[in-house]
């Protein structure tokens, strides 16, 4: 992100940064080349590279990208919001507010001596053997350090239909800066010259690599090579460009070969040497070769490089826990429901005798309610229900404001029941049913009181008196 191009096209505004009062002390604070970090003390900095800074006639070289990796990791979050604008807003909506951080790249190997990643040659070279034979044998040179080869080659010995050597490119790339998958990508490999192919035009393929160490290449890493291709094109010997950058556009198992937080090993051999089989024209002495610098080459315009767009990791893991959260509120509420009641004990008689049990229910709010319900049973009997209410009737009823029974009940929470008996019942419920609720209001000084006798019922409901008279004979609802 933070290459050679950025600093150029940015120049103005970082040497800014690092020379007006108080901006400056913080900013070279930020890029490390403040106090004894630095030889350029309070000087006015002339110009900033990713690796070097000038002031008058001195100058000062990191061995690595120092400033580029400062300012990454020190304004971190900033870019990745602006990689996110880019990515899912900018580049979908309007594209011309694409402010440039969905790219990331170009991304070069480290020349030598290595600090995170190698390029370079491995080959098996200085025999004299047949096609198949040298392409399945083991390396036996590396050269991690050169600033120009091929980047694939096949040389043909002096002896008939025999060859010398067979070279294969690796080339690393620091992709530690990817916080994402890549979405598409460019390998660039730079020409030296060419084309160059006497023994018959070859395709040059990208593959992957997979070399002992990231910083140093050994003659066994020939045996290290993938077969497939990472690109959606080869490059055949005819199209090789005699200068500047060929470009190899990464396919699918291209960019899953880019790694995001690590390191992206790629490499470069014939199709011949893939296949195993020589497929051009044989001649004594004679070698195709994909011609091309590498990271040793003095800067890095002619170097290798990995370039492209990804997506931002975005990670939201929203979670769902349904959970029921009882609120204890008083609130007298009025609940018409049919529901049948189960009464658990059988009835002792078929006369009519109102009883006084009490109904505990697990819910968390408290309202009043009125039930008049009609029920056979003689005696008194605590009921379970969904609402904690002490209710007057003359069976012990289990109603879940719905509630269950043999005998339906009407009640305001009204229940039908079979049986021919009347019973008022006073039950302050908390049921998680729905109901019809009225202003809050707490009874306060107000009484209820339920008194009980074998003929009447008496049911006091803030200083109002309301009787009921049950005989064998009469039944009077109020």
């Amino acid at each position: 992100m933070f290459n050679n191009n950025f600093f150029i096209k940015h120049q103005e505004k970082l040497l800014w940064l690092l020379n007006t009062p108080l901006v400056s002390t913080w900013f070279r604070w930020v890029l490390c080349i403040n106090g004894k970090r630095s030889s350029v003390g309070r000087n006015k900095i002339t110009k900033i590279l990713p690796n070097a800074i000038f002031w008058g006639y001195n100058f000062e070289f990191r061995t690595h990208n120092k400033f580029s990796k400062r300012l990454y990791y020190a304004f971190y979050p900033i870019w990745k919001l602006v990689h996110i604008w880019d990515t899912y807003f900018a580049n979908n909506y309007r594209s011309d507010w694409n402010l440039g951080f969905d790219t990331f790249g170009p991304l070069y190997p480290d020349a030598d001596p290595e600090t995170n990643t190698v390029d370079g040659i491995v080959s098996r070279s200085g025999v004299d053997e047949s096609f198949a034979t040298i392409v399945a044998g083991a390396g036996t040179s590396a050269a991690p350090s050169i600033a120009q080869d091929g980047f694939a080659t096949v040389f043909a010995s002096t002896t008939s239909n025999q060859f010398q050597s067979i070279g294969r490119a690796v080339t690393l790339f620091n992709t530690s800066s990817l916080t994402g998958s890549a979405q598409t990508g460019t390998l660039s490999v730079a020409s030296q010259g060419g084309p160059w192919y006497p023994l018959g035009s070859m395709n040059l393929i990208i593959v992957s690599s997979n070399p002992a160490s990231n910083t140093n290449l050994v003659a066994g890493d020939y045996a290290n090579f993938g077969t497939t291709s990472l690109s959606s094109t080869s490059m055949p010997s005819t199209s090789w460009a005699a200068s500047g950058y060929n470009d190899f556009t990464l396919n699918a198992s291209g960019l899953a070969n880019v790694i995001a937080g690590g390191i992206s090993k790629f490499g470069g051999r014939a199709d011949w040497d893939i296949n195993g089989s020589f497929g051009g024209v044989w001649a004594s002495g004679q070698q195709n070769s994909f011609f091309c610098y590498f990271a040793d080459q003095t800067g890095t315009s002619n170097d290798p490089k990995l370039s492209g767009t990804y997506t931002a990791a975005i990670s939201a893991s929203p979670s769902l826990s349904p959970s029921v959260s009882p609120s204890p509120s008083t609130s007298p509420s009025i609940s018409a429901s049919l529901s049948p009641s189960v009464s658990p004990s059988p009835s002792l008689s078929p006369s009519l005798s109102p009883s006084l049990s009490p109904s505990v229910s697990p819910s968390p709010s408290t309202s009043p309610s009125i039930s008049a319900s009609l029920s056979p049973s003689v005696s008194p009997s605590p009921s379970l229900s969904p609402s904690l209410s002490p209710s007057v009737s003359p069976s012990p009823s289990i109603s879940p404001s719905p509630s269950v029974s043999p005998s339906p009940s009407i009640s305001p929470s009204p229940s039908v029941s079979p049986s021919p008996s009347v019973s008022p019942s006073i039950s302050p419920s908390v049921s998680p049913s729905l109901a019809y609720e009225e202003t809050p209001t707490l009874l306060g000084a107000d009484e209820v009181n339920a008194h009980t006798s074998t003929t009447e019922v008496k049911t006091i409901y803030s200083a109002t008196e309301t009787n009921v008279n049950v005989s064998s004979t009469k039944i009077a609802d109020i």
